[in-house]
């Protein structure tokens, strides 16, 4: 899969769910692990774990062999 369609895929889940404060990273030329990083917030820790399982289940939804989803409440 096309990282500007995961990425598509991915946006559009979050902003499904009303994710808020929705940035994109590009740290393609920091790391070898990722091309981009996806972050939002919501409204509540249960808002914020519906938004991860919705942009991990339209991902492999899509095809996406991997996603991974790294919470960081701290």
């Amino acid at each position: 899969m096309h990282i500007d369609t995961l990425k598509s895929v991915a946006l559009d889940a979050l902003e499904e769910l009303k994710a808020r404060d929705i940035a994109q990273l590009d740290v393609a030329e920091l790391t070898d692990v990722a091309d981009i990083m996806l972050i939002a917030s919501g409204t509540s820790t249960r808002h914020v774990a519906a938004l991860a399982q919705n942009v991990v289940e339209k991902a492999k939804a899509s095809g996406a062999s991997e996603c991974h989803v790294v919470d960081l409440k701290d």
